[in-house]
């Protein structure tokens, strides 16, 4: 098991060397990108544990949603696109604090993904869109070294 800190501190990725494979549970490779905004979930423990799974003697990953069982090239190149996503969170936040838009008003600009979360629900939508701009804390004031 390879502790993976990033939706919360409790994530494991179970590793199999003997097979050279890794679950890579919620390290996923969506189009929503990476999701850490549960109550301890961390951005930059998140980007750390994306990267250390790389450094694993894996030759598969296989993902928790939609991207499926990947060559280990294949991983490290959608991975960069998929934390680039954090990137540009970062820059929708800046952004939108520059157009005037108050810290407590950055929920209603939907920065977990560019859509509400309909197919959620209202109410998990709402949780996800207001904890989204706290995840990315420092950020606002400094862009994040690249991940």
């Amino acid at each position: 098991m390879v502790h993976s800190p990033s939706h919360t501190a409790g994530v494991y990725c179970p590793y199999f060397p003997d097979e050279g494979l890794v679950y890579t549970g919620d390290i996923d490779l969506t189009r929503f990108g990476p999701w850490y905004f549960g109550a301890d979930g961390d951005i930059d423990g998140f980007i750390r544990s994306s990267r250390v799974l790389l450094d694993l003697d894996a030759r598969w990953y296989l993902t928790g949603h939609e991207a499926g069982l990947l060559g280990r090239a294949e991983f490290a190149e959608r991975l960069d696109s998929y934390l680039q996503v954090i990137a540009t969170r970062d820059r929708r936040i800046q952004a939108l604090l520059a157009d005037g838009v108050s810290p407590g008003g950055l929920a209603r600009h939907h920065l977990p993904s560019p859509l509400p979360c309909r197919p959620l629900g209202a109410h998990v939508g709402r949780h996800w869109h207001a904890q989204a701009p706290g995840a990315h804390g420092s950020s606002w004031l400094a862009p994040r070294p690249r991940p």
